[in-house]
């Protein structure tokens, strides 16, 4: 019997569900680092929130879930903590130095 090609598996939508909620926290991640700091906590929050759904999914190994919870802590205690922001346009600091040439 064979099957319609419009006709996806199961384990085929749940790996692109999967890729949708990474490919959101990405894009969310993204837009965090170059916010301004009145966005920064609306940002993190849902960071944390698709990394955490993220991590409850079934298809992912139980080893990438626990990262993925331990990840969305983090963001959610940035979400809750203004002053644990790290404003990218001031904090230079940190940042190493360039090389003066490259081999």
């Amino acid at each position: 019997m064979a099957t319609h090609p419009d006709v996806r598996s199961e384990q085929e939508e749940q790996s692109n569900s999967d890729e949708e909620l990474l490919a959101g926290a990405l894009a969310l991640m993204t837009a965090h680092a170059q916010a301004n700091a009145d966005d920064r906590c609306p940002l993190a929050h849902a960071i944390s929130g698709h990394v955490l759904q993220l991590a409850q999914q079934p298809s992912l190994s139980t080893e990438f879930r626990v990262a993925l919870s331990i990840l969305a802590a983090h963001w959610a205690v940035l979400a809750a903590d203004p002053s644990s922001q790290i404003d990218p346009q001031g904090d230079h600091h940190l940042w190493h130095s360039a090389p003066m040439r490259v081999q």
